[in-house]
């Protein structure tokens, strides 16, 4: 309750941060950090005079850089990057009129919510190729759908670096590959190149309706501490 400047709520991830003062807010980063109830994803929700809603997406990203060849400058535009990838691939409407704007991103160095820079994909996943032969570009370790806890990694080379790890995000917030066999999209409503295309050299930027829908399912609202 800003108005007071006291919290009447508990953390919802208090448990899983032992590391952390339950009496820590933002992890003592009060002046550029933002506290998002403990979920590392999480959506506000307004609703529109003719009826709609908009859903502002706001996440907190553990990110680690692990290239030889990143400099800190390099990871500071790999940031403004980002985020402006992020809003314009998850951004938009979808087709019953609602839509997903992309709030603020904030970046940490610590959570379990990470997603890592680095020049090749590592472990077992390094040897992986494509289709066609190429190198793997990006890889999500943990679970499809999981906003909160989960391990990505995305190659640096480039311009397209962004593009890369926004594929992965997209797969913590539950989306698949357009030919994946699992996926629960229309099939008639993926013909057409998307942000989870294969090979991710040739992805569009953009995700779908259908796939907006998903990723609304997957993050969690934001706490009302009214």
């Amino acid at each position: 309750m800003p108005d007071v400047g006291r919290f009447f709520n508990i953390d919802p991830l208090s448990e899983k941060y032992a590391y952390q003062s339950h009496y820590n807010f933002a992890e003592n980063r009060i002046i550029d950090g933002r506290e998002l109830e403990g979920l590392e994803w999480v959506k506000s929700t307004t609703l529109n005079d003719n009826g709609t809603k908009t859903y502002t997406l706001s996440a907190t990203i553990n990110l680690v850089n692990r290239s030889q060849n990143l400099t800190p400058e390099g990871v500071d535009a790999f940031k403004t990057n980002f985020v402006s990838q992020m809003k314009e691939s998850f951004g938009g409407a979808m087709n019953n009129g609602d839509k997903i704007e992309v709030g603020n991103i904030n970046f940490t160095d610590k959570g379990s919510y990470t997603i890592a820079l680095t020049d090749q994909i590592s472990t077992e996943q390094s040897s992986k190729e494509l289709d066609n032969g190429s190198e793997l570009k990006g890889y999500t370790f943990g679970e499809n759908g999981n906003s909160q806890v989960n391990y990505m990694e995305a190659v640096v080379s480039g311009e397209m670096t962004p593009a890369y790890a926004t594929h992965e995000i997209g797969h913590s917030l539950g989306l698949k590959h357009k030919d994946d066999e699992n996926n629960t999209v229309d099939r008639t409503k993926i013909k057409t190149s998307n942000l989870m295309s294969k090979p991710q050299w040739e992805i569009s930027k953009q995700t779908i309706p259908e796939q907006k829908q998903i990723i609304i399912q997957n993050v969690p609202d934001e706490k009302n501490k009214n």
